[in-house]
């Protein structure tokens, strides 16, 4: 099932959309990113990972504790198509580290820290169509509103229109204000249950208003190729 869910999101995704997807920290979302989502975008292309507080390397981890052989052997193989921009502490060992900054709380050393990743990414020999935020709740908790706030800025001031994003939140760790702030600037709204992804909003694929629709296919989920 989550398999399946993971593959209707990312097909009704287009660049310059921005996915939030929401989750509770009961839920195996190590499964659903290294399992589901990483492996549907690196068997087209290459994927850029920013990283704040190694979250990402910490889900990593987790999940290759679990993996079967042959996942274990793709993710592996998988790392030369793998760039993480590392924000704080930690060790992408998922991938190929293209820089790194501080995490900062302040404005200005924010959008600067942005717009560096930004060319980096832009310079990569294999152009990333996805770009994944790992850790984003965890740095609008400790920041505060100024984190919040940065966010915005920098999400309106530098639009990334060639790339898809793509960012788990971990729902319990934000305020009900700061998750629905995070909503209105996204494109797109899934809620992963551990068991079950439903599309709240955004495109085809919203199970809350039931838009866009095939006739008939209403529900179904997209085949994937893996």
């Amino acid at each position: 099932m989550l398999k399946y869910g993971a593959c209707r999101l990312l097909g009704i995704l287009e660049p310059g959309d921005r996915a939030l997807i929401e989750y509770d920290p009961t839920a195996p979302v190590e499964l659903f990113l290294w399992r589901d989502i990483v492996p549907q975008i690196v068997d087209e292309s290459s994927l850029l990972v920013v990283d704040w507080y190694g979250i990402g390397d910490v889900l990593f981890r987790n999940y290759l504790r679990k993996a079967p052989g042959k996942e274990y052997q793709f993710l592996i193989e998988a790392k030369k198509k793998v760039y993480v921009f590392k924000v704080g502490p930690g060790h992408p060992s998922y991938g190929q580290k293209i820089g790194e900054e501080k995490v900062y709380t302040d404005p200005e050393n924010f959008m600067r820290a942005y717009y560096w990743m930004i060319r980096k990414a832009v310079n990569l020999p294999q152009k990333p169509r996805h770009l994944l935020i790992l850790g984003l709740a965890e740095y609008v908790y400790f920041a505060g509103p100024q984190g919040l706030q940065n966010i915005i800025q920098v999400t309106s001031a530098i639009p990334v229109e060639d790339w898809i994003t793509i960012v788990p939140v971990n729902r319990k760790v934000l305020s009900a204000a700061e998750l629905g702030i995070l909503e209105d600037i996204a494109s797109h709204i899934a809620e992963f249950s551990g068991e079950e992804m439903r599309i709240l909003k955004g495109g085809r694929g919203s199970e809350e208003r039931g838009e866009g629709a095939p006739a008939g296919q209403e529900g179904k989920e997209v085949p994937c190729d893996r």
